[in-house]
């Protein structure tokens, strides 16, 4: 038999039996944040689109358009799913930024840091600045690799660019 709490009259299996949203929804968050990486360095690897459709190709069973729609639709999930989690644990979270602000102000060369970090980040991605422009590169490459698996001729003319080309880094 599973012993009564003392305090609210439930037992340890009541308890069990309840859906935890908390634990729903972060482990909702984690699962979201693997697929994206998942997707993301599959995309990363992927032949141009007019290339992927010409090739049939697939990872997973997975063609390249397959990947890009999981790919956009699952940053909406992460942001439901982030909603929710604030929602489920605004308690604790108003807490924690409570007790850790006095804490948070002595780190103003970390936030600093973060944020000068992320600033680089996106106008070294913009501007294709090293090392920020060798990744690109690379991605670059490896769709020119792709395209070189496949004869002028079956490209029906396309150069092998396909949807995109010509929209520069958003294109990809």
């Amino acid at each position: 038999m599973s012993e009564a709490n003392e305090c609210s009259g439930t037992t340890t299996e009541q308890k069990r039996s309840r859906f935890n949203f908390r634990g729903f929804f972060s482990l909702l968050l984690f699962c979201s944040f693997i697929l994206l990486t998942l997707s993301g360095v599959v995309l990363y690897l992927a032949p141009r689109c007019g290339i992927a459709r010409l090739i049939d190709w697939k990872i997973l069973g997975i063609s390249k358009d397959g990947w890009s729609t999981v790919h956009i639709t699952l940053p909406l999930l992460v942001l439901m799913a982030t909603g929710f989690h604030l929602y489920y644990n605004w308690t604790i979270f108003w807490g924690y930024l409570k007790d850790k602000t006095r804490h948070a102000l002595n780190l103003k060369r970390e936030l600093a840091l973060a944020v000068l970090l992320c600033v680089i980040t996106v106008i070294g991605s913009l501007y294709s600045l090293p090392p920020f422009g060798a990744i690109i590169q690379w991605n670059d490459d490896i769709k020119e690799y792709w395209d070189s698996q496949v004869e002028e001729g079956d490209r029906g003319g396309r150069g092998g660019r396909g949807r995109g080309a010509g929209r520069g880094a958003g294109g990809r």
